[in-house]
């Protein structure tokens, strides 16, 4: 989820309907802070260690949904890929 403004929106609405961790995906760390002020656990797409952030904040589960806004190939990659079997 990116952390712009439509990313912030959907991070809260996300906060607001569980209890589970949130991961917030951006490459501007500016935009993770603030994501990480509302909550969520900020994560650079960048990161040579992206897998194992997920594992660890998921129980090595994968995550139950994803929202991606930018409409790239590489974040729907990213996406799909930390996604758990039937998520």
């Amino acid at each position: 989820m990116p952390d712009g403004p439509t990313g912030l929106l959907a991070l809260q609405l996300a906060r607001a309907r569980t209890h589970a961790p949130v991961l917030a995906f951006d490459k501007v760390a500016s935009r993770l802070a603030t994501a990480e002020k509302f909550g969520a656990v900020g994560v650079s797409p960048d990161a040579d260690n992206v897998a194992d952030v997920v594992a660890e904040t998921t129980a090595g589960h994968g995550v139950d949904k994803v929202v991606e806004f930018t409409g790239r190939g590489p974040a729907f990659a990213l996406a799909v890929s930390i996604t758990r079997p039937g998520g």
